[in-house]
């Protein structure tokens, strides 16, 4: 599935650089030391924050009011990792089990296809 989401990646060399305008000015809303992932594809839709350094094994206990569910299990549609450092790994199934995508610092994922679905997140400094 990494074959598939690597043409997805976006580098957009950090906070402060950007391919497209509303890029830029989405994860201009990204603060330092953060991943942030939105509802929608493309930035759009409401945001959710996980401080750098924070695994989550399971993203079902992160309220989303914008998801389905109610929360961010498989919601979330786009991404951008503002860390100051490490690399977000982003996982398919809760407690870091199934497919991984590995986000590295200043990296977005804007438009991910379908099957590329969120449920655990952890980091590699």
């Amino acid at each position: 599935m990494l074959a598939v989401v690597a043409g997805a990646l976006v580098s957009l060399g950090g906070p402060a650089a950007g391919s497209a305008a509303a890029d830029t000015q989405a994860v201009a809303l990204c603060p330092s030391s953060y991943l942030c992932f939105w509802s929608g594809p493309n930035f759009t839709g409401l945001q959710g924050r996980i401080a750098e350094g924070t695994s989550i094994p399971n993203w079902s206990f992160l309220p989303g009011a914008d998801c389905p569910a109610g929360n961010w299990a498989g919601c979330a549609q786009s991404f951008y990792n503002n860390a100051a450092v490490c690399t977000a790994e982003l996982w398919s199934g809760p407690n870091y089990s199934g497919s991984r995508i590995s986000l590295p610092r200043g990296t977005a994922l804007a438009n991910p296809p379908a099957t590329v679905r969120v449920h655990s997140n952890s980091w590699r400094c």
